[in-house]
């Protein structure tokens, strides 16, 4: 992809407006090549006369014009004509900026005002062009300047000069010069204006065929080397069906971006800056897809990017969200950069009026328009499953995983849009996890874990809100940046506890995405370590039923018993014994190829024997949550943190009146009689041993 090309297309067909008197005469549209060549001569001479600072205000007005015609395009006739006339505005008034800027620098030092020349705050295309309108309708130049002197100035800056990269350098000549020179001769005229637009757009439709074919561009770039040949098959489609139908509005702001760049993009730039301007359900179907065990280095590249580097929303959109807010809050000093920024919401630093004074708090928010965004990506995710599935593209066995994914994050991003939920589920996550976990290293040595979950402050009763806002925690250190590995085992097998304990035996609550992007270690010692989980969007309550059936497939799982596997697929459902043998054969059959829970849950809801809603969130929550021990070192930390909770649990309530455990007794009988029969029969004698 040449951003050479954009920038030819969209300079160079501004030039179709250039007639000296008759705009609407279309055989008159190109510039004389005396004018062209006198603006270039002086052009020349006049460039290398420019302080630096000028010729970066020169770049900022000629990206901004080129804004303007990238929003233009194909929108109807008359919201063409109205941006092309607001881009003729803002050259005329930025280019008597430039001017005066250039005479107040010849002024002595003490004297010197400088007009600003600004880019638009970051977001989309649409909004950048209506801030600059804005911007430009009520920015005033007291200083009259002719428009002889202005546009001749502009002429002889020569914008061919402007260094905007090598191959940009070499294509921007007569462009620029033949757009002033039709500016000047008499204003473009509303058919030469459309023609101009239109112009542009047939050009620009190869570089939109280019991008809406992103998933075939990278595979054979050898970037999506996942490691998993189905998983890399449903990417590539799914990234080429995205692209290809979702709105020409997406493309328009991945071009804008690229336009800002100034340059071809590197190897996961365009990546990057397309991710950034789509939607989140492309966002959260490529995470959910990355943090499968089983998907190579590349897509994790690629989950970085979603997880660490979201487009931030500009500090002006931020202003009018927490003013527009009617619940009442009483908030100030919003920081004008995020604390974080994520595929939906976003938070920035900001403070609170409280009755006792002000307090910092962390402002979470939903991104403008997220609402729409997540409604046209649940259509194209189920769009893309039944055309995948009518055109045979994805096998039988995969095209069942496909549909729970695709059900479940629709079923997330409506979820995450619901502010109201979030924080209920906060005020849940805090009793459920915050305290202290001992981690024991050593005969009476332990290490000390503190989760903490943030406050939230809630408006007042019979008040609704579009705002989350919650205790303003500092951020610490990134899990993976701690460097002593004995301390990250000791952190990771301290959250794992929290999580496994909740999710299996106390409250059924489970934060399903908990990647160490969503933690921070606040402080670490060699003693002890306190860590804050944030963003419990994805987290739910789970049923008796499901806890009941992850720790019976397991504990199958774990002693290779496909009786207790067979038991915890089939779980509350009545089949009769002959459906149940028959299953337990299926399994034995299957034994050899997996080991992990999470893998016969996944065979299970592919092949059918499983209808459980929940243990889809369970495993991926636990897949995910168990990758912290690989980060410390120890494939197999959760495996070995799960077994430990079982036992204690066990120990302490297997005799109790109050038995409240999801195993019936029977059923821990049996899953201790698998043990023994297990070859680590030796290390599970302690199973039974009393405290």
């Amino acid at each position: 992809m040449k951003i050479a090309f954009i920038y030819s297309i969209m300079i160079s067909t501004l030039l179709i407006s250039c007639s000296e008197n008759n705009h609407s005469n279309k055989s008159k549209l190109r510039t004389p090549s005396s004018v062209t060549a006198q603006v270039r001569e002086a052009g020349a001479i006049a460039w290398e006369n420019l302080s630096p600072e000028r010729k970066a205000e020169v770049n900022i007005v000629r990206t901004n014009l080129m804004k303007y015609l990238l929003e233009a395009s194909f929108k109807t006739d008359d919201e063409k004509f109205e941006i092309f006339k607001n881009a003729e505005s803002y050259l005329e008034k930025n280019t008597s900026k430039v001017v005066l800027n250039i005479k107040t620098e010849k002024l002595p030092i003490s004297s010197s005002k400088f007009y600003k020349i600004q880019a638009p705050p970051p977001w989309t295309l649409k909004e950048e062009v209506r801030w600059l309108t804005e911007k430009n309708k009520v920015e005033t130049v007291p200083v009259s300047v002719r428009a002889d002197t202005i546009y001749a100035t502009l002429a002889s800056m020569n914008f061919d000069q402007v260094d905007a990269g090598n191959e940009l350098s070499a294509v921007v000549n007569d462009d620029i010069s033949n757009f002033i020179a039709a500016v000047k001769s008499s204003g473009s005229q509303r058919d030469v204006a459309l023609l101009v637009v239109n112009k542009f757009e047939e050009r620009l439709n190869d570089y939109f065929k280019k991008i809406e074919k992103l998933g075939t561009e990278l595979k054979l770039s050898g970037q999506l080397n996942l490691g998993n040949e189905e998983a890399e098959k449903f990417l590539v489609l799914f990234l080429d069906y995205y692209y290809s139908n979702v709105d020409r509005d997406v493309i328009k702001n991945i071009i804008s971006d690229i336009l800002v760049l100034g340059r071809e993009p590197e190897k996961m730039e365009l990546v990057t800056l397309m991710f950034q301007n789509s939607g989140p359900g492309l966002g959260k179907t490529l995470q959910q897809l990355g943090k499968e065990p089983s998907m190579g280095q590349g897509l994790q590249d690629v989950i970085e990017i979603l997880e660490d580097d979201g487009k931030a929303v500009p500090y002006h959109l931020v202003k009018e969200i927490v003013d527009k807010d009617t619940a009442g809050f009483k908030i100030t000093n919003i920081s004008h950069n995020p604390l974080g920024t994520g595929t939906m919401a976003q938070v920035n630093k900001a403070k609170l009026q409280r009755e006792s004074g002000k307090i910092d708090i962390a402002l979470r928010f939903l991104k403008p328009d997220i609402e729409a965004r997540a409604n046209d990506d649940i259509k194209i995710l189920g769009d893309f499953i039944e055309t995948m599935a009518e055109k045979g593209e994805l096998s039988d066995d995969f095209l069942p995983t496909a549909r729970k994914l695709v059900e479940s994050i629709a079923v997330f991003l409506r979820s995450e849009l619901d502010i109201e939920d979030a924080i209920k589920k906060q005020e849940f996550a805090a009793k459920a996890y915050e305290g202290t976990i001992k981690v024991k290293t050593g005969k009476k040595k332990y290490y000390n874990v503190e989760i903490d979950v943030p406050d939230v402050y809630k408006p007042a009763k019979g008040k609704r809100t579009t705002l989350h806002l919650q205790e303003f925690v500092k951020f610490g250190k990134k899990f993976s940046e701690l460097n002593d590995l004995k301390m990250r085992r000791n952190i990771a097998e301290g959250i794992m506890k929290t999580w496994f304990q909740s999710g299996l035996i106390d409250t059924g609550f489970v934060h399903s995405d908990l990647h160490q992007g969503n933690f921070t270690v606040n402080t670490a010692t060699e003693s002890a370590a306190k860590v804050t989980l944030f963003d419990f969007g994805m987290s739910e309550k789970l049923r008796m039923d499901t806890r009941k059936s992850f720790l019976l497939i397991g504990s199958g799982a774990k002693f290779h018993n496909a009786g207790l596997i067979a038991d915890g697929m089939i779980s509350e459902r009545k089949v009769s014994r002959q459906q149940r043998r028959k299953l337990v054969r299926d399994i034995e059959k299957k034994m050899s190829e997996y080991s992990k829970a999470e893998e016969w849950i996944v065979w299970g809801l592919k092949e059918g024997h499983l209808d459980n809603d929940q243990l889809g969130t369970l495993a991926r929550g636990g897949s995910l949550v168990s990758q912290l021990g690989k980060l410390a070192g120890e494939d197999e930390l959760a495996e070995d943190v799960v077994e430990e909770i079982l036992k204690d649990n066990i120990r302490r309530g297997y005799f109790k009146l109050g038995y409240d455990f999801p195993l019936s007794r029977t059923e821990v009988l049996r899953v201790g009689m698998a043990s023994l029969s297990d070859s680590c029969s030796a290390v599970v004698k302690h199973f039974w041993k009393t405290k």
